[in-house]
């Protein structure tokens, strides 16, 4: 069965528009043509060379122990004598660590005095390491004392809390009273007995007779 085309429905091609067929180069198709009337001076194409972009450290990495011990410490110029916090590191993994709880706090609180860091690293090491205290309360907590955090800063706080081995709660709770003791003890006035002063008043007055 043969078809035939009803060119009513198609579109006509000029004479001139290319049929897409193999046509040989005869010398009326080259005729006025040579060899590099096409060619064009331009400049190489320029390669677009990336630097290679940083690595953004994550909060692990901002926080670690071991990246902490590269750069500046927060304690490289006192030793755990002069530490103001109730805490004191008895190793150095965990003052390594405990530099970075402290760089941690700073971060979250900005430029405090020192005692106030360890202040606040005391605080939250005792919310993170207490029984007591609830998994979920946990971030409460510690959110009270630093502000918000993602889940992801709370997650780093507490791998580094788990890292803090020689941290004892009733050392420390001991550590509160035996200081609250000191300080009711200190600017006591000594009072005598209301006796022992009507005695000397006595003895005072027969003498006088």
């Amino acid at each position: 069965l043969v078809l035939q085309v009803d060119f009513n429905f198609t579109d006509r091609r000029g004479r001139d528009e290319p049929t897409g067929e193999v046509m040989p180069l005869t010398k009326s198709i080259l005729q006025g043509i040579k060899m590099g009337d096409k060619y064009q001076r331009g400049k190489a194409p320029k390669e677009d060379i990336k630097k290679p972009k940083k690595k953004k450290k994550n909060e692990f990495e901002s926080y670690h122990p071991s990246s902490m011990s590269q750069g500046g410490s927060l304690l490289s110029a006192e030793s755990n004598n002069e530490l103001m916090g109730l805490y004191k590191p008895r190793t150095q993994e965990t003052k390594q660590t405990y530099e970075a709880i402290l760089a941690y706090i700073q971060d979250a609180l900005g430029d405090q005095p020192r005692d106030i860091l360890c202040g606040a690293a005391d605080e939250v090491l005792m919310t993170l390491k207490s029984d007591k205290v609830r998994e979920k309360d946990r971030k409460k907590e510690v959110e009270m004392l630093l502000g918000g955090l993602t889940d992801e800063r709370i997650a780093v706080l507490m791998n580094l809390a788990k890292k803090i081995t020689d941290f004892s709660l009733e050392e420390d709770r001991n550590k509160y009273d035996n200081q609250d003791e000191i300080d009711e003890t200190i600017g006591v006035n000594v009072q005598f007995d209301d006796s022992d002063d009507e005695a000397d008043g006595g003895g005072a007055e027969g003498g006088a007779e």
